[in-house]
């Protein structure tokens, strides 16, 4: 299960305004705008300033790298990462929108762990085995999570119904050959994650932790990531 850190509650140290420059000011509404557009209710409270003992503050990465704004959704600029991928930051963060940045060149899309039911019990058709006939709607189900196997048009079909889980978050990673049947990214970290990317030579990955938050879309490569900003533009 992803849990984003906003979502379960933050602690923000902001600069005071009143003795603050005018990048503070601008970082400070920076932030505070895209928390809100992500449907985050901000308490703040004033604290004494307190300067830092050597060296400057490092930038906002949020003010130095401009976002544009497709009908209700706020994309941001490419960033390089350290391992050579880039990511953009899309909010808020809704499957029916983040279809459009599927890559159509790539013909296999996988959407890990969708939380179909959730932990209240629900009268709902589900199936208990792998034969045509293997459904049941007359119990009660809870917890129904599943991955999912698409291409990029299955994907947008059927998004607006996926968007509807019981969360609406997801993990979804596109490649251009089938995955080994045994292979879940969620399962793999570190050094181990990096390296199954290279080996199935995965292109792209899209993780939303619940609907409404700020998803992050992970390229494998700058030009790939301006393609990502260029199909939520177009809404391709």
């Amino acid at each position: 299960m992803r849990i984003h850190p906003l979502a379960v509650g933050a602690n923000v140290a902001l600069p005071l305004i009143g003795q603050s420059s005018l990048a503070d000011v601008n970082r400070v509404a920076c932030l505070m705008q895209v928390l809100q557009e992500s449907g985050y209710i901000l308490h703040t409270r004033i604290l004494p300033r307190v300067e830092p003992s050597s060296g400057e503050r490092s930038p906002c990465r949020c003010c130095e790298a401009p976002s544009a704004r497709f009908a209700d959704v706020n994309v941001g600029s490419p960033e390089a990462r350290g391992d050579g991928w880039w990511t953009v930051a899309v909010w808020p963060g809704h499957l029916s929108s983040l279809a459009a940045a599927l890559n159509p060149g790539l013909e296999f899309v996988i959407l890990e762990d969708h939380a179909a039911v959730g932990w209240d019990w629900r009268s709902v058709r589900v199936p208990v085995n792998e034969s045509e006939t293997g459904f049941v709607e007359d119990v009660a189900v809870r917890f129904v999570r599943m991955d999912l196997l698409m291409t990029p048009d299955q994907f947008r079909r059927h998004a607006l119904k996926l968007q509807s889980g019981s969360d609406g978050g997801a993990l979804i990673w596109q490649l251009s050959r089938k995955p080994p049947v045994n292979f879940r990214l969620s399962d793999k970290e570190g050094d181990a994650r990096a390296a199954a990317i290279r080996g199935l030579d995965i292109r792209l990955i899209i993780d939303l932790p619940h609907d409404g938050e700020v998803a992050v879309i992970s390229a494998a490569a700058e030009v790939e990531a301006r393609a990502v900003v260029t199909r939520l533009a177009a809404g391709t």
